[in-house]
């Protein structure tokens, strides 16, 4: 179908995706072709940014379809959860992404309410879930979130009891039916239930693959043979529709009804090279010559500033640095996911008349929320600031005159 692929040869990298983007909108405007009836190739997925931006830039509508991802999903990452929560009675960071996940819900001020208890009485999330009916009156827990513990240990307990019988593949597939977790996603019936489905089936693959490599087919094994997988970059592709298929279709019709994937304007290119002229003629100053120094010494691999002078090499060993691991895991990823348009299909929605609509990609209804939580961070950010470079100084009436009124009324506003 169509033409052949071809090359587009420049003399700078810069040059050549700007040619290739001028290229596609004119195959657009000239051959009567739709976006998605041209494809870029690229030999590996980090090659693909240069050509991104460039789309960018001239307001070319796109959708990058990367071969990883699989166990960055929310469905995988509760499954995952689950196992390790089975296996390492430590790991209170699993257990919390377990309990407030979609499968249980535990509201979310319970959940902080028994980590935090379990950090002061130096203890793990496990302990306090395991003595909850003991600790009812140092620990205010709702009846709701009392119950849910009291679910979620015995779903534990079943599958650490099954897992001495039965193997990974069993033992996942007994807490998927006692959770009714896949038949509320095959009951929801939309591309994004549909897409998770397939990517709980990705995982099932991924165990069937472990099995085939060993006779200790246990869940304490599979969990640390992924981790393994893991630490050695094996992260497989999520899953995607064939556009033939009824739920690629819905997806192809959803985004083409959506005049702001289409209309969406260029960024301003002026704009834009102001600003970076703005930043070199910045960190060509002195002060910054160490720095600029550090990054010269490490530009083939284009570190990132926190990776600097021996530091972290990815946010989750700087989250873990900071002691900030939770913020990380339960705020972080999440907000990233929704800020980078990493996962589209949250926002399909069926319409009145049952077709297809796009839910606005920004929710207002949580819009305090995440402005309440930036700011904590901000302010503990600056307080750290100065407490560093500027010891001895008073930031409490810069606070108190300044912030605390805007900060408790936006607080306020969220309650």
């Amino acid at each position: 179908k169509g033409q052949l692929p071809r090359e587009i040869y420049a003399n700078t990298l810069s040059e050549q995706t700007d040619l290739v983007a001028k290229e596609i909108k004119k195959l657009v405007v000239k051959n009567s072709l739709g976006y998605k009836d041209i494809a870029i190739l690229v030999r590996a997925n980090l090659q693909a940014d240069p050509f991104l931006r460039a789309l960018n830039m001239k307001g070319v509508p796109h959708k990058f379809v990367g071969s990883f991802g699989l166990y960055k999903q929310q469905e995988i990452r509760i499954l995952i959860a689950f196992l390790d929560s089975l296996t390492d009675l430590e790991d209170s960071l699993q257990l919390f992404t377990l309990a407030t996940s979609e499968i249980y819900e535990l509201p979310m001020q319970d959940a902080l309410a028994a980590n935090s208890f379990a950090k002061r009485k130096g203890k793990s999330l496990h302990w306090v879930f395991s003595k909850l009916g003991e600790l009812k009156d140092e620990l205010e827990i709702g009846d709701e979130g009392v119950a849910l513990i009291e679910k979620i240990n015995s779903d534990l307990q079943s599958g650490r009891a099954l897992s001495r019988k039965q193997n990974i593949g069993s033992v996942l597939f007994d807490f998927l039916k006692k959770t009714k977790y896949l038949s509320r996603l095959e009951q929801e019936g939309n591309v994004e239930a549909e897409i998770k489905v397939q990517n709980i089936a990705r995982f099932f693959d991924k165990i069937r693959e472990f099995s085939s490599l060993t006779r200790n087919e246990t869940a304490s094994a599979f969990v640390q043979w992924l981790e393994v997988m893991r630490g050695v970059g094996d992260d497989p592709a999520t899953s995607e529709f064939d556009p033939e298929t009824n739920a690629g279709q819905q997806l192809i019709e959803a985004i083409e009804e959506d005049k702001t994937v289409h209309d969406f304007p260029p960024l301003p290119r002026e704009k834009v090279r102001r600003a970076i002229e703005n930043m070199e003629n910045l960190l060509s100053r002195d002060q910054f010559e160490e720095i600029m120094r550090e990054i010269e010494g490490h530009r083939r691999s284009r570190p990132h500033w926190y990776s600097l002078f021996g530091g972290p090499s990815n946010l989750r060993e700087l989250a873990q640095y900071l002691q900030r691991h939770l913020q990380y895991e339960v705020l972080y990823r999440q907000w990233s996911q929704s800020a980078h348009a990493q996962d589209f299909y949250p926002f399909i929605a069926p319409g009145q008349s049952g077709e297809k609509r796009v839910r606005g990609l920004r929710d207002l209804a949580s819009t305090n929320e995440v402005v309440t939580f930036a700011a904590t961070f901000l302010i503990d950010s600056t307080r750290l600031l100065i407490n560093k470079f500027h010891l001895g100084e008073l930031w409490g009436n810069w606070y108190i005159r300044e912030v605390r009124d805007r900060y408790l009324a936006a607080a306020k506003s969220r309650r």
